[in-house]
């Protein structure tokens, strides 16, 4: 079953309707329903909403696990300030790699950096990765960002003080924009919001096919 399936699975059992979940999250309905066709996959903000929402375990949804039920590992409150040290970054990105058997070249592969970038991350980085790498490396390891960045001390936790990245078709469904000083009408969002999924599955395609980036 897709993470798709599992999410209306879950909702309906919980009693829901898309539109009062996407109210309980903060999302717009057809947000639901893209999650529910797979035709789009949450933030880490937004999926931890839809678990605490529906009380449901993150493993299950990504078919790691068969329970649906939260385990133990909730959303730890962090003790860090909001700009860690990022020589807790380096120690925990070099253990990570480490406890998974991946060399600095394989990881540097998988993440689409380059093999010099991702020395310097695990020794003497001059400031935490963006974050899409910093996504993609805390996946590689099997951990949350937040830990890896050094937010929190669970390797399974979260903090409300790490940055986050903003979902940018939600940005579109709920602010009042302008377009060169001209406001957008709902029906304006709308085909944006059509273009811009295209675009971006378009993309992904695209980057599958780029050649790894040189040492």
């Amino acid at each position: 079953m897709t993470f798709g399936k599992k999410l209306r699975s879950m909702r309906e059992k919980a009693g829901l309707t898309q539109k009062e979940l996407a109210d309980a999250i903060g999302v717009g309905e057809s947000t639901i329903s893209f999650y529910e066709s797979d035709k789009r996959e949450p933030g880490k903000d937004v999926l931890l909403k839809l678990v605490n929402t529906l009380n449901v375990s993150l493993d299950y949804l990504y078919g790691r696990i068969d329970s649906p039920h939260l385990g133990d590992h909730g959303n730890a409150a962090s003790t860090h300030e909001a700009r860690p040290d990022v020589s807790v970054f380096a120690s925990r990105l070099r253990a990570g790699l480490a406890a998974v058997s991946l060399t600095p070249e394989e990881a540097s592969v998988e993440c689409k950096v380059t093999l010099g970038y991702l020395q310097q991350l695990m020794t003497e980085p001059p400031s935490l990765p963006g974050i899409s790498t910093l996504y993609k490396l805390a996946e590689m390891i099997g951990v949350t960002a937040d830990y890896l960045a050094g937010y929190t001390d669970d390797p399974n936790g979260y903090s409300p003080h790490a940055p986050k990245p903003k979902d940018l078709l939600m940005i579109l469904e709920r602010e009042e924009l302008l377009f060169n000083g001209v406001p957008l009408s709902d029906e304006d969002k709308q085909r944006i919001q059509g273009v811009m999924i295209g675009l971006f599955w378009e993309a992904k395609q695209m980057n599958k096919r780029k050649p790894s980036p040189a040492s």
